[in-house]
């Protein structure tokens, strides 16, 4: 076995060699690899082993730069990420943010719900929307509780259906506030999405569509009203070619009857019958499409007395009319706001059918029209209250629909009728009804500046005349009475059936240098030219031609506006025969 030396008895050199090994692994192993390992001869037996420690040196330095490379590339790799998620979140504490801001300041109701359908969170809109004092009143509630019986089935399969199919929809469903009202919604219904990313639940958006379906109901009757006009216009026409035919000829009968009182009496009360049949006339006239109001100004207080009394005489009915010292003026076709007022009154007293009061309000008011918000200008509001049945809720929205009525043998075209004479003045009709306390109907006019016209009542009648006349109209018999009529009062009358004739009459009549006095021209002439036309032509040969138009649509707009089509004056079929002798006077005379 052999002997083991001791340090002491290991020469110096090996000594030597054993203490620098010693030093340079010490050093290796605390990581200071930036040391020098010796070089020795070859032919020192400790060559080998400095040669090995000096590659060990170079591996564990190439070692610990790959490592620092690494450590400082995960280290940049995780510093970024952390950047990332610093990001993320700031992004989704931003986005959370912005939610929560559009969800409180939305104008539309937002209700999240859980997967049962119980309210978790709600913004203010739904509070007030569902008049709703916290949102302790609703939270933990089932949303369904806020919809109407007949739609709850309904609603909750459209929330099952948006939660299976992941997908966005919008359904009209009826919702009942707290304190029992109902209003349609436009709700549109969205799934939540959990941190898994599966449905934590739904989230429903209510758009208040009531006024929506207002504007839409009003166009809708507008159109009804309209397509109604294109016939009763037209019946309407032909019904006052008849009477006025029938008041001529009866006319005319009675200047041969001077010396039988009794029979003149009886041609007297036919001309009134028919002139009381224009009332028909009238109530179809309003839905005429396009028809203008012939308007004057006048104070509606004196207009609203005399019909709100009239309507109620012989009654178990009291009329009360309130009327303010200043009511502004208004300009108004006063037969057709009499015909309004009058069907007010009239339902106000079948209301009451064991008596009561009506009461009809004048007051002036600043307001703004329903369909133009925006900007409020002067009405004369006409209030007509009863205390009478009342109106369910369920027709309030149908009461001006042409043909709709509750009552017995009712036609359905009284509140049509006024809501289509309102509309043409440019005012608006507001009805408000509780069953059982009676309904308010109220009125809006809209105020004028011009002055209130007084109509002369101590005008005398016109007299005989003298001249000669023209007379254009496609009907034989309203053709020839006119022509009678005039003949009679003294005038030479030469009468033509259409537009054509009339110019070739007065062509005529200027070649000889005996033109005429005056013209009645026929606003309507099927398959020719009309009045307008014709008075258009007239004109280009003699610009003093005095033209009178006649129609039988009493709300034309060439009659409401006669003088901007070149005529001197007007007269509605049917007439009178004062009537007819003092429309020729003035336009002779050119009053």
């Amino acid at each position: 076995m052999a002997a083991i030396l001791t340090k002491s008895e290991l020469p110096d050199r090996v000594r030597e060699r054993i203490e620098q090994v010693l030093d340079l692994l010490a050093r290796i192993s605390f990581g200071h690899l930036d040391v020098t390992v010796p070089v020795l001869p070859e032919d020192d037996e400790f060559a080998d082993l400095f040669t090995g420690l000096e590659v060990l040196v170079a591996d564990l330095s190439e070692a610990r730069e790959e490592l620092e490379e690494e450590v400082r590339r995960r280290t940049e790799a995780l510093e970024e990420d952390i950047r990332q998620r610093e990001q993320v979140e700031a992004q989704l504490r931003a986005s959370e943010a912005t939610y929560r801001m559009l969800v409180e300041t939305s104008p539309d109701p937002i209700a999240l719900c859980d997967r049962d359908g119980r309210v978790q969170m709600v913004n203010p809109a739904l509070l007030s929307a569902f008049r709703l004092g916290s949102a302790e009143d609703i939270l933990g509630a089932s949303w369904l509780d806020f919809v109407v019986p007949d739609d709850r089935v309904r609603a909750a399969d459209y929330a099952r259906s948006v939660q299976a199919h992941r997908r966005i929809c919008t359904s009209e469903i009826t919702f009942r506030r707290r304190d029992g009202s109902e209003f349609v919604g436009e709700a549109r219904c969205s799934v939540m999405h959990g941190a898994a990313g599966d449905g934590a639940g739904v989230q429903y958006v209510v758009h208040d569509i009531t006024e929506r379906r207002r504007r839409e109901h009003e166009q809708l009757r507008a159109v009804q009203i309209e397509a109604l006009g294109t016939l009763a216009g037209g019946i309407a026409h032909d019904f006052n070619n008849t009477l006025a035919a029938i008041a001529g000829c009866v006319s005319l009968a009675m200047k041969t009857m001077q010396p039988q009182p009794e029979a003149r009496d009886l041609l007297s009360q036919a001309v009134d019958a028919a002139f009381r049949a224009t009332a028909l006339t009238r109530q179809l006239l309003t839905f005429s499409a396009g028809g203008k109001p012939v308007k004057v100004c006048l104070d509606i207080g004196e207009l609203v007395r005399r019909v709100a009394g009239f309507c109620v005489r012989g009654s178990n009915v009291r009329c009360r009319v309130e009327v303010p010292s200043g009511p502004w003026p208004v300009e108004v076709d006063a037969g057709q706001i009499e015909q309004v007022i009058g069907n007010l009154v009239i339902n106000a007293k079948q209301s009451m059918p064991d008596g009561g009061t009506v009461t009809v309000r004048v007051s002036n008011h600043l307001a703004a029209h329903p369909e133009a918000p925006e900007r409020k200008r002067r009405y004369v509001c006409i209030a007509v209250e009863d205390t009478g049945m009342g109106i369910p809720a369920e027709n309030l929205h149908r009461i001006f629909d042409p043909y709709f009525s509750t009552k017995h043998g009712g036609s359905g075209l009284g509140l049509a009728t006024a809501y289509s004479v309102v509309r043409k003045h440019e005012g608006f009709i507001e009805c408000a009804s509780t069953v059982g306390h009676g309904s308010r109907f109220s009125t809006y006019l809209p105020a004028s500046d011009h002055a209130v016209y007084f109509p002369d009542s101590d005008a005398p009648e016109p007299d005989r005349g003298q001249g000669s006349i023209l007379v254009m109209d496609d009907d034989d018999i309203v053709r020839d009475v006119a022509a009678q009529l005039l003949g009679e009062a003294g005038y030479d009358v030469v009468a033509v059936e259409s537009g054509s004739a009339a110019i070739a009459a007065y062509e005529d009549a200027l070649d000889q240098r005996r033109p005429f006095s005056a013209v009645l021209l026929d606003l309507t002439v099927p398959g020719g030219d009309g009045g307008k036309e014709t008075m258009q032509k007239l004109l280009a040969l003699d610009p003093s031609v005095k033209g009178i138009v006649v129609s039988g649509y009493s709300d034309d707009p060439v009659i409401a506006d006669y003088r901007r089509y070149g005529f001197v004056a007007r007269l509605a079929k049917p007439y009178r025969l004062q009537q007819l002798l003092g429309a020729v006077k003035s336009a002779i005379e050119g009053a």
